[in-house]
């Protein structure tokens, strides 16, 4: 990625002290506990356990969390989840649910991957089946830039995974959402992603066979950077809603995508559109990542059937010295930037962006 996006006002340092304790449960049982400091957890045989404030992580194990069983049901409020794993399978996630449920209500996830070498396939929440609840949990990566490329990943031919965000990070760079299904059953694997109040979502989205990843950002400052990935062409699809004030900062390829009134495009490489397209008014185009002037398309519908009456009237072009007009012919919005910041003018907006950054985390 190659633009400048605004940065949320916090840095979150999840820290969690451990005892040298493992709880495996296998029993069909009922078990609610409170401040539970352990190890690792793993959860099976039809237990069904309620938690507060607990945490875990995977020193002794693969997972901090596993959660195994068909009628095996975890439900955490405040739990703290953290992994250092560098294994190269999907599975050794820090929280994984092979079969059963999961359900968390704030606290976090977080992964740290420095050091590893692996060939993209760390996990910081896979599931393989059932449903996964996140509301408002911090599902962060952190480590030294040479983490993976999957950060959530459904792996089932079934299940669904619901991330709520609200005022929380999801991931961070370099990590990703991936949805997938490992069998050609005909049954598309889900990931649903809400986020608003200033949520930051730092990860591309991948999409791969079977797999459909929904993603609905509303409120003002509420971001996904990254860009959207269509791996194959057979039952996979990414459909983004921006509301007024969310954005995307990415390019790549949506399947359905609706912008409406006030929603924010930050220009990086241009956004496609395959089967479905609704825009709304005052669309705000950021072209801050511009440095030549030229022309550039913004979206590209051509292949979409309908698309109804989209005019350059929209639209409205952003970026400190960028100026140009846009136009819509053959089903494509594009730009002619006719000014562009001079390279000194780059470097001052860097230097103040760095400062800025620097000002907010020490006042988090």
């Amino acid at each position: 990625m190659n633009s400048t996006i605004p940065q949320p006002s916090r840095l979150r340092v999840f820290a969690a002290g451990v005892k040298k304790l493992t709880l495996i449960l296998t029993l069909p049982c009922i078990l609610s506990v409170s401040n539970v400091l352990a190890e690792s957890k793993h959860v099976s045989g039809g237990a069904v356990v309620v938690e507060t404030g607990s945490s875990y992580d995977d020193s002794d194990s693969t997972r901090a969390l596993w959660v195994d069983g068909n009628s095996t049901s975890y439900t955490g409020t405040d739990i703290t989840l953290s992994g250092t794993n560098t294994s190269t399978s999907y599975y050794d996630a820090v929280a994984y649910v092979s079969s059963g449920s999961l359900s968390l209500t704030g606290g976090s996830i977080t992964a740290n991957t420095t050091g590893y070498t692996g060939s993209g396939k760390f996990g910081i929440l896979v599931y393989g089946g059932g449903n996964t609840t996140l509301s408002g949990v911090d599902i962060v990566a952190t480590g030294d830039g040479s983490g993976p490329t999957a950060g959530i990943g459904n792996i089932s031919s079934y299940g669904h995974i619901q991330v709520n965000l609200n005022n929380n990070i999801l991931l961070g760079d370099n990590y990703s959402i991936v949805v997938a299904s490992l069998t050609n059953t005909g049954t598309a694997s889900t990931i649903t992603v809400t986020g608003s109040n200033g949520s930051l979502i730092s990860g591309s989205v991948y999409a791969i066979t079977y797999g459909i990843v929904e993603i609905t950002l509303t409120g003002a400052d509420t971001i996904l950077h990254g860009d959207l990935i269509n791996v194959n062409t057979y039952m996979n699809d990414i459909n983004l809603t921006l509301g007024d004030g969310a954005s995307l900062y990415g390019g790549g390829v949506a399947t359905n995508l609706t912008l409406n009134d006030g929603a924010i495009l930050g220009y990086t490489d241009g956004l496609t559109v395959t089967t479905s397209i609704t825009v709304g008014d005052n669309i705000t185009i950021d072209f801050s990542s511009l440095t030549e002037t030229g022309e550039y398309t913004v979206l590209d519908w051509s292949s979409v059937s309908s698309s109804g009456d989209i005019t350059a009237a929209q639209f409205t072009a952003t970026g400190d010295g960028v100026e140009g007009t846009f136009s819509v012919a053959n089903n494509q919005l594009t730009f002619n930037a006719t000014a562009v910041p001079e390279p000194s003018t780059w470097f001052l907006i860097g230097v103040g962006l760095g400062a800025l950054a620097l000002i907010r985390r020490r006042s988090s």
